[in-house]
């Protein structure tokens, strides 16, 4: 009925959409990921050295919390640090 309407599509021009979806999705994941390790460095490069050197040691020597920007953000506000606003 409308089937000239509609493009068709080949599989090679819809796999080209999913990897490009998936591409900018990673893309995006990253550059949100490298922002909260920005605040988070930004929050704890703000305190003083004597401050700022005993939180990096406690942060560092804790096997139980994971390398992440979340943990640090999180682990920063339980320490009772004012974190910069989100940009």
């Amino acid at each position: 009925m409308f089937a000239d309407q509609f493009t068709r599509e080949t599989p090679e021009e819809r796999l080209n959409q999913l990897d490009e979806g998936a591409r900018l999705f990673v893309q995006q994941f990253r550059a949100d990921r490298a922002a909260l390790w920005r605040r988070a460095r930004g929050a704890l490069f703000a305190l003083p050295e004597p401050q700022r050197r005993a939180l990096t040691d406690e942060w560092n020597g804790n096997r139980w919390l994971p390398g992440s920007p979340e943990y640090l953000l999180d682990f920063l506000r339980g320490k009772g640090i004012g974190l910069p606003p989100e940009q």
